[in-house]
């Protein structure tokens, strides 16, 4: 699978938001589209983001089939696994920009207990996700989307 992104990058608004101990901890973004994959994947790769959880119904573009790969503009992704949790589903994806010897691995944690027809969900979900989080994010900022950007990872960053 290639996502065609020559010249098709759409700006994507970042926010970072500073936890109780740690600056800019956060960074919350919308979800990607097929032009803006490319972005991410380079916020990824230039603030060393090793996190991403997302509340997104669908999976996002930079993300291949498992046991794939595809192509993202100068970057390649390779998904490595995929575990099914209790809330949430955890890929794990190594991104490798074509200038540089080694990759880099990002966990992707997709939460799925977001109900489509209600504008909420279970706290007792969330908060399982929020320390799944807090044990794997290592210190690093985590970026945190959903489909406009603040409407369901508001929450997860207030908690």
């Amino acid at each position: 699978m290639t996502l065609n992104t020559l010249g098709q990058n759409d700006y994507i608004n970042v926010v970072y938001i500073s936890t109780f101990g740690e600056k800019d901890m956060l960074i919350l973004t919308q979800s990607a589209l097929v032009s803006s994959a490319i972005d991410c994947v380079r916020l990824f790769h230039d603030h060393v983001i090793r996190t991403v959880v997302t509340f997104a119904d669908e999976v996002e573009p930079y993300m291949p089939g498992s046991s794939e790969s595809c192509l993202i503009g100068p970057f390649t992704a390779t998904t490595k696994s995929d575990t099914h949790k209790q809330v949430y589903k955890e890929s794990v994806v190594q991104f490798k920009y074509i200038a540089e010897y080694e990759g880099f691995e990002v966990r992707i944690i997709r939460f799925t207990k977001w109900s489509n027809t209600l504008d909420f969900c279970n706290i007792k979900d969330l908060m399982s996700l929020l320390i799944s989080v807090q044990e794997c994010a290592c210190r690093r900022p985590v970026v945190l989307q959903c489909r406009d950007g603040y409407s369901q990872s508001r929450l997860f960053a207030v908690l």
